[in-house]
């Protein structure tokens, strides 16, 4: 009887732990989605700026460090 109810709650706890596990994946997964999707925004943006003739040469260093910087800012969210 003891062995019974000491199996029942292993596979309980074991049941619940895999579906954390599942869950956090998930999130996880979700999040990578999102920080991907955002960093092809910015970097449509940044294509789209360097393709407009009327975006002056001059501007493409701050361009790129504005690049540079959302780039850090991504990789700290995830």
């Amino acid at each position: 009887m003891k062995v019974e109810a000491e199996n029942a709650v292993r596979e309980t706890l074991v049941s619940q732990l895999l579906s954390l596990g599942q869950e956090v994946v998930e999130m996880s997964e979700k999040t990578r989605d999102r920080q991907a999707s955002r960093l092809d925004g910015v970097l449509r943006r940044v294509c789209e700026k360097k393709e407009d003739p009327a975006t002056p040469a001059e501007t493409w260093p701050d361009l790129l460090s504005n690049l540079r910087s959302m780039f850090w800012q991504i990789q700290d969210n995830l």
